[in-house]
């Protein structure tokens, strides 16, 4: 028995190209891994995500580890942006027994460490409500996390407390294929990959790769990507299916109708075609695509004449004007 498909709500991006890439955004109340190495543009990317929240009206949420309010506001301000109506909290916060530089002897450090960071975490967001969490970045959690098995119960605690309050959720992280880093992927309900490829001549190249979007279609392949004041701008590579509303337009006649017969009908606009023949065949083909009714018609085409042996005529049927 066949049921309705559900169109999944997105969330816009604010990135140029990237909601082509993901048709339409990111899914809502999901869990998104962004992975790239460091200077890949992870956090120039979050920021866009936060800044386009705030455009549509919606409160957002950046818990950091890697930088300072300070250090973000300098990143935004290099691109022309402003953090307002973003709110910004530290990824852990200090407890009173690391203020009072007592020991703990009773739990293990870490288990304590990340305990009081989720609720600093989860009483900010019961606080704010938002829309958009960006956690920036999980690897802190990571280091702290004694075994693989506790590190995984911690993302899924996040992704669960934050999809029962209809929150999108984007994590970044260090690029690395460790056990660690898979379980974190098999978590995720989405996965976009930042890379930078060093080049052996000139500047290197940044590309996009989303490798996993739960329950949602997307563009998949590389996307090369650019990072300049502004922002990071994604160009979707081409694809031909993605073209399906282009007008045909009609073909370039010659005004002999066995001629264009031959050729289907007449030259394709758009494309060059060559006619090669020895000396002495005769340049009656030339000609006709010559003689056009209308004085208007040369704008549609050019040609390119040689005189050697071999006599190629090259027509480039295009609009010149």
């Amino acid at each position: 028995m066949s049921v309705p498909i559900q169109i999944t709500p997105r969330f816009a991006t604010g990135v140029p190209g990237l909601d082509k890439v993901l048709h339409g955004g990111l899914p809502r109340c999901s869990l998104i891994l962004v992975e790239g190495p460091p200077g890949s543009g992870k956090t120039t990317l979050a920021l866009q995500f936060l800044i386009q929240a705030v455009r549509a009206g919606e409160s957002c949420l950046l818990a950091t580890s890697a930088e300072s309010p300070q250090q973000l506001r300098s990143i935004a301000a290099s691109h022309g942006w402003s953090l307002d109506g973003i709110n910004i909290t530290g990824l852990s916060e200090p407890s009173s027994a690391e203020d009072t530089g007592l020991d703990y002897t009773l739990f293990p450090e870490a288990e304590v460490e990340i305990g009081e960071t989720f609720d600093h975490l989860f009483s900010e967001v019961e606080r704010l409500k938002p829309k958009l969490l960006v956690l920036d970045t999980i690897s802190s959690l990571r280091v702290v996390a004694p075994t693989p098995a506790f590190h995984r119960r911690q993302l899924k605690r996040i992704r669960d407390f934050m999809a029962a309050r209809d929150c999108t959720t984007v994590m970044l992280d260090e690029a690395s294929m460790t056990e660690k880093d898979l379980r974190s992927q098999t978590l995720s309900d989405g996965i976009i990959e930042l890379r930078q490829k060093q080049s052996p001549y000139g500047a290197d190249r940044r590309t996009l790769r989303v490798s996993k979007l739960r329950g949602c279609s997307y563009v998949s392949g590389s996307h090369d990507a650019t990072i300049a004041a502004g922002g990071l701008t994604v160009h979707p590579r081409l694809v031909a299916q993605s073209f399906p509303n282009l007008v045909a337009t009609p073909a370039l006649g010659s005004g002999n109708a066995e001629i264009d017969a031959l050729v289907g009908g007449g030259l394709p606009r758009g494309t060059n075609t060559l006619i090669a023949g020895p000396a002495g065949v005769g340049n009656q083909p030339y000609h006709h695509y010559t003689r056009w009714p209308r004085p208007s018609a040369a704008r549609n085409a050019r040609f390119f004449y040689s005189t050697r042996a071999r006599r190629v005529i090259s027509v480039a049927a295009r609009d010149w004007a």
